[in-house]
C-alpha cells in the first residue's frame, strides 16, 4: 500500500466517522418513565388496605426528550366496604426543585376544573375510578377551555441514563360507617424519566 492509499484510507475512515456522528445526533432523544409505588404499597399493606385498595397509573412507554407527558391517567379500584373519596385539592405533584403543585382533575368536557375548590370524586365500594389528572401549571386556556399543554416535568437536556425524578402524593379519604371512622391516607408514587441510549430509537 503506498502513501496516496493511505492517505485515501485515512480521509475515508474520518469521513465515515463524521457521518455516523451526525448521524447518532440525528435520532431522537428518548426517555422512558418508570413508576415506584413502593412506598404506597407499603402504607396500604401497614392499614390492611394493600387486597382492598388497588391504585395504577397509564403513561407512554417511550416519549421524546422535549414533549414530556403533560398528563397521567390514574386508576383505582376500590374492595373495601365502604366509599373512599379523592380529594384533588390536597393532591400534590412535587419535583427536585421542591416545587409542590396542586392535582387537576381534567374534565372531558372542558378541560380543567377552573374553580378554585375541586369536587371530590367518590369509589363506591367495588367501583373502580379512572381519571386524567395534571399539575397546575401546566394549564394553558384553549378557547372557553382551560388544557394541559405543558409538560408535567420540562426537560431540556439529559445525558444517556441519566435521571431526574418527580412524585405523586394523592389523599384519599375512607368514608365513615356506622362501626369505622374516616380515615385520610396520602398514597405516594415516585416517576423516575431516564434518557434511552440512541440505539433504543432504531427501528430495529
Amino acid at each position: 500500500m503506498n502513501q496516496l492509499d493511505i492517505l485515501i484510507l485515512v480521509i475515508y475512515t474520518i469521513t465515515v466517522i463524521l457521518v455516523l456522528k451526525k448521524a447518532i445526533a440525528s435520532v431522537d432523544q428518548v426517555t422512558t418513565i418508570d413508576i415506584d409505588t413502593s412506598d404506597m404499597q407499603a402504607m396500604l399493606e401497614e392499614n390492611d388496605l394493600a387486597d382492598k385498595l388497588k391504585v395504577g397509573f397509564a403513561l407512554p412507554n417511550r416519549t421524546p426528550l422535549g414533549k414530556q407527558p403533560t398528563t397521567i391517567t390514574v386508576v383505582i379500584a376500590n374492595q373495601l366496604d365502604r366509599a373512599v373519596f379523592v380529594d384533588w385539592d390536597r393532591s400534590t405533584f412535587n419535583d427536585t426543585k421542591g416545587r409542590s403543585r396542586r392535582v387537576i382533575r381534567l374534565s372531558p368536557y372542558r378541560g380543567a376544573e377552573t374553580i378554585s375548590s375541586q369536587v371530590f370524586s367518590p369509589i363506591p365500594p367495588g367501583q373502580t375510578l379512572q381519571e386524567k389528572i395534571t399539575a397546575e401549571d401546566t394549564l394553558v386556556r384553549d378557547g372557553d377551555s382551560i388544557k394541559a399543554q405543558k409538560p408535567l416535568v420540562a426537560i431540556k437536556k439529559l445525558d444517556v441514563n441519566e435521571s431526574i425524578t418527580f412524585s405523586l402524593w394523592l389523599v384519599i379519604r375512607l368514608a365513615e360507617t356506622d362501626t369505622k371512622d374516616d380515615r385520610i391516607h396520602i398514597l405516594p408514587s415516585e416517576f423516575k424519566v431516564t434518557r434511552c441510549p440512541w440505539t433504543d430509537s432504531l427501528p430495529f
